[in-house]
């Protein structure tokens, strides 16, 4: 290890921190200047069914210098920092030439954009190191994002449900559910959902297959409009069948 050290009186080694150093009067700066470099600067975490937490995304701190970094901190600040969650690998130390990782996630309380920072500081008097995190709140959960309906016989139908939840403390406008795509004949559907969801409640949308054509993949798209977001967009389920 390349970190500064010195030999007391009975020849017992003593690595130095950074901060060490700067009580007794060296500028770090000689020691290959600031010690943390922090990668990616920017976590998306697109968007996230709200009260559900995301998959973790991980932030790598490396210590570019040639002696011990201090880490004091490794924390959540920003806009929305309830809204992230913080799982720090780093401890208080990094060696020389070393590594670690904080694990983000993403977990939603109200609907929207959601924006905070990851910030990571070194020992006293470093520039902290930012990592700009985002992502966007959905109240409208879908319960399935794919629909396969596999070896129905030409000439009878199958049938599958999807089940909307409002999870938010707010009603959730919804426009008219439709099909579209290149075999969206194929399909036919009926609901249950209404021009809004209240909150906490749910409804359902039964989608019916009915191929026309045997060995043949047949799809099309279920289209959910709707402000879940706190915006108007538009929810798919994708649809794939087969007649035999």
């Amino acid at each position: 290890m390349s970190d500064v050290f010195g030999v007391d009186a009975v020849g017992n080694r003593h690595d130095y921190l950074p901060s060490e150093l700067r009580a007794l009067g060296f500028p770090t700066t000689l020691f290959n200047g600031p010690a943390l470099t922090i990668t990616p600067a920017s976590l998306s975490f697109g968007t996230q069914d709200l009260t559900t937490q995301s998959p973790p995304q991980l932030v790598t701190v490396k210590n570019s210098s040639i002696v011990l970094a201090d880490i004091s901190s490794v924390t959540i600040g920003g806009t929305n920092p309830s809204d992230f969650i913080n799982s720090d690998g780093c401890g208080t130390v990094l060696a020389a030439g070393a590594s670690c990782t904080a694990s983000i996630s993403f977990q939603p309380t109200v609907r929207g954009a959601r924006n905070a920072t990851l910030n990571v500081v070194g020992d006293v008097g470093s520039i902290p190191q930012v990592v700009a995190l985002s992502g966007t709140g959905d109240a409208l959960s879908v319960s399935a994002a794919s629909l396969n309906f596999s070896g129905v016989a030409v000439g009878s139908s199958a049938q599958q449900t999807v089940t909307l939840t409002n999870l938010g403390n707010k009603s959730v406008s919804l426009g008219a559910i439709s099909l579209s795509g290149k075999n969206k004949n194929d399909y036919a559907q009926s609901n249950t959902c209404g021009s809004s969801l209240g909150s906490k409640n749910t409804c359902t949308i039964t989608v019916t297959f009915t191929p026309g054509f045997k060995n043949s993949t047949r799809t099309a798209s279920l289209n959910i409009p709707n402000s879940g977001t706190g915006t108007n967009s538009v929810q798919q389920v994708s649809l794939t069948g087969m007649g035999r």
